[in-house]
């Protein structure tokens, strides 16, 4: 795992772990993120010191060292915080548990659920109910793939349709919608067509999420059909999802819109991810000569990232063909 020192001079000197607590608790400084380091995989003397002091820390500090180390995490996948983040789910403030939960969303631990299961219906603030219902959707698809007991799965389950079913706030029922689209159920379906004939930006965005994660072919034409939307969300979401169910009828479309003068920067990575995912030589050649021209670092890099997942995309078809697969577009 992680070295705390990893990323330090090997000459620094070592730095007490009361020197970082003393430094969260100091309002009149920023904290340095010098510290971040020292939050991965925190020892249990540490963690002890840590929780005596976090409630005295103040509460947008907390939620603040909370964000800063899940982009720490996003961009180093050796940094764990599992035990920072199970403490801040405890917390008082709605907003540090609600990212507590986003913290912990890189964990295969199906002993979270429980814990989600019951913010998801009995935590006093309702957004953070709809993170905990969101990160049951990795739970419902690591089922589907047999990666945590049946019966855990249909808990899961059973609480998500209760909450779709039953719930007043749109908030949650959209939320358990989303999780519940990796479900082979066949009761998910209806509905997510039943969310596609509504008119709310919220509702048809959390439609063609859920269409993207469901990856049923039945669902090409509906989102075909919202990849011009004028709504900027929800024509972001049709591009994902018709990256996801990789559905080659879009590519032509996707590869127009990457045409377009007035597209916005995430639009335009989206869509770039998107063509990635769906593959084909044209697709490359576009990529490839979009890489060429561009000048900014940012657009290389996504393009190159969007170049490296097509090569993957290619390699995936090439041995579906090799096994049989005649249906692969290439």
């Amino acid at each position: 795992m992680f070295c705390r020192d990893q990323n330090m001079s090997s000459n620094s000197p070592t730095i007490s772990f009361k020197l970082i607590t003393d430094a969260l608790l100091d309002n009149s400084k920023p904290f340095s993120p010098k510290y971040l380091h020292y939050f991965s995989d925190i020892n249990s003397e540490d963690l002890k010191t840590l929780t005596g002091i976090w409630p005295q820390v103040d509460a947008e500090r907390r939620f603040a060292l909370l964000k800063d180390l899940q982009d720490l995490q996003d961009s180093d996948t050796l940094l764990s915080h599992e035990e920072i983040a199970r403490l801040a789910l405890r917390d008082e403030n709605p907003r540090v548990r609600s990212q507590a939960i986003n913290l912990l969303w890189e964990y295969d631990d199906f002993h979270l659920v429980p814990i989600f299961c019951h913010m998801s219906q009995h935590d006093d603030d309702v957004r953070v109910r709809a993170s905990a219902v969101s990160a049951l959707g990795k739970y419902v698809l690591m089922g589907e793939r047999e990666e945590i007991p049946t019966s855990l799965l249909n808990e899961i389950i059973r609480i998500l349709f209760k909450i779709i079913t039953e719930y007043a706030e749109d908030i949650l029922r959209r939320a358990a919608l989303e999780s519940l689209s990796y479900s082979s159920d066949e009761r998910v379906r209806p509905l997510i067509k039943d969310a596609l004939k509504k008119t709310d930006t919220e509702w048809l965005t959390s439609a063609l999420v859920a269409m993207g994660r469901n990856l049923d072919k039945c669902w090409e034409k509906p989102v075909i059909s919202f990849l011009d939307h004028k709504n900027p969300q929800i024509q972001i979401s049709a591009i994902q999802a018709a990256g996801e169910l990789e559905i080659k009828s879009a590519r032509q479309l996707l590869i127009n819109l990457t045409h377009e003068q007035s597209i916005d920067s995430d639009t335009l990575r989206e869509t770039i991810w998107a063509l990635s995912k769906i593959g084909g030589e044209e697709t490359r050649e576009v990529l490839e000569d979009m890489l060429e021209k561009s000048e900014e670092s940012d657009e290389i890099d996504m393009l190159e990232d969007a170049l490296e997942n097509l090569t993957f995309t290619e390699g995936l078809h090439s041995f579906d063909i090799f096994n049989g697969d005649n249906s692969v577009e290439l």
